[in-house]
């Protein structure tokens, strides 16, 4: 007998607690300077509501990849457990787009400086500062989410729309 599918808002939350546990997500995009094809990278990030923002320099191939924003990505969060029973993940599809709002931005930089305390730095030296400026805040926006939870029986995997909650 198949279990019971849990209820989106039950999947929001697990999928909530994931991406708050993890610091860094694995984003990928087809970018094609300075080479075409895949790439991927890893990024710090912080989120809200399935947006998952992360600074960058826009010379980087991830980030030269939303010349046109928005452009399709995906990103994976993810553990590294000893036991393949407490795997747990996010591997979304989404788009990547550079954030120009400056309310969203100061929002970033405030959420930044509070989950990270190596951020401060950056806010504090004049230095670091001027290394900050030359990035650029990119949002993932995950519009598909897979959802893998290994505690609740090996190769558990849910899928969330997080349109269904809005």
């Amino acid at each position: 007998m198949k279990p019971l599918e849990p209820a989106p808002a039950e999947l929001r939350r697990l999928a909530e607690s994931i991406a708050a546990e993890h610091r860094a997500m694995a984003l990928a995009v087809v970018s094609e300077e300075p080479a075409p094809g895949p790439w991927l990278a890893p990024v710090y990030y912080i989120h809200r509501d399935f947006q998952f923002y992360f600074f960058s320099s826009p010379s980087s191939r991830h980030a030269a990849a939303t010349a046109e924003t928005p452009v399709a990505a995906a990103a994976a969060i993810y553990n590294e457990p000893d036991d393949y029973g407490a795997i747990r993940g996010l591997q979304m599809a989404g788009t990547l787009a550079v954030v120009t709002d400056w309310k969203e931005r100061s929002w970033a930089t405030a959420a930044f400086g509070a989950r990270f305390s190596f951020f401060g730095r950056f806010l504090r030296e004049p230095r670091l500062m001027l290394e900050l400026r030359k990035n650029e805040l990119y949002r993932f926006a995950a519009q598909e989410v897979y959802i893998t939870d290994n505690r609740s029986g090996f190769g558990r995997r849910y899928r969330y729309i997080p349109a269904d909650m809005e």
